[in-house]
């Protein structure tokens, strides 16, 4: 049975998500509908540039919408500010933005522990690369897992992983359940 501080913190997270995720509406090309995920992709600037354009256009075309994070002001190429919401680390609002966020695909194969651990404590879901301990990818017959995982980098099996952690969003039960697991992570 879960424990009443987790279930607390998700309803926590929960009030705060709407409130930025309201807040943040206009700066997205089109506004997010209720009951679609916000996802982030953590861009490596300038690294996977590629893949990058094509996980933006793909989740554009299923009408996602899509929060570019980087750490470096003004690395964000343009033609990918009139697609998504573009955000450096350095912007005042930043924090805003990444919280308002329900996923986050990272395509580097190093994840830093306590980064993950603050995507758990915000009701983000990582989308990630197999193989990082801290992760395990969400299985919704056993009920099981933190994240949604790829087993190589290309923009398939990437976008795979995204559209199961989109369906899954689409079942509120299974959305808190794999929240919890993440808070459970800890």
């Amino acid at each position: 049975m879960p424990s009443t501080k987790i279930e607390t913190n998700i309803w926590g997270i929960f009030k705060k998500k709407k409130i930025y995720r309201n807040e943040v509406a206009n700066n997205f090309p089109f506004k997010p509908k209720n009951g679609t995920p916000i996802i982030g992709i953590w861009y490596n600037d300038g690294k996977d540039k590629n893949m990058a354009a094509g996980l933006i256009d793909g989740l554009k075309s299923i009408g996602i919408p899509v929060v570019l994070i980087t750490k470096t002001d003004g690395a964000v190429p343009f033609d990918f500010r009139e697609k998504c919401a573009t955000v450096s680390t350095h912007d005042a609002n930043y924090r805003m933005f990444y919280e308002a966020c329900d996923m986050m695909i990272m395509m580097n194969d190093a994840v830093d522990e306590n980064f993950l651990y603050d995507l758990w404590q915000n009701g983000i879901i990582p989308i990630a690369i197999e193989g990082i301990d801290a992760i395990s990818n969400y299985n919704p017959n056993n009920e099981t897992g933190n994240a949604f995982t790829y087993a190589s980098k290309n923009i398939w099996e990437i976008f795979a992983a995204v559209v199961r952690g989109i369906e899954t969003y689409k079942f509120p039960y299974d959305w808190k359940h794999i929240i919890r697991q993440g808070l459970k992570s800890l």
